[in-house]
């Protein structure tokens, strides 16, 4: 898998791949800006994990995920933050996101 310096770098990557929309969790729900309609996500699989450290900041760290749904024919990007700054709603709607096979696994 390629490498990213940053965070930005790899968002404009993936969406230039396709992967365009912008996923959210709000009221420990995922949604999807440019849907606004709140989606399960066992509909969803992980397809890649990146995470980034702040060169001028090492407290700044952010995990990029690479979602997709066959079902429903959206691919997009969740971040969140990692480690004491994650936020603890988008942490339990990753852990009901499927992990495809053969793909990154999962940050512990």
């Amino acid at each position: 898998m390629k490498t990213y310096d940053t965070l930005q770098e790899a968002v404009a990557e993936w969406q230039k791949q396709g992967y365009t929309h912008n996923f959210n969790v709000q009221d420990a729900q995922l949604t999807a800006a440019e849907h606004g309609e709140v989606l399960l996500p066992e509909d969803f699989h992980i397809e890649a994990v990146l995470r980034f450290e702040g060169d001028a900041d090492p407290d700044v760290q952010d995990v990029l995920y690479v979602l997709a749904s066959d079902r429903l024919q959206m691919r997009g990007l969740l971040v969140n933050a990692f480690g004491v700054y994650a936020d603890a709603e988008t942490e339990h709607i990753i852990s009901r996101l499927n992990w495809r096979p053969g793909v990154n696994t999962p940050p512990h």
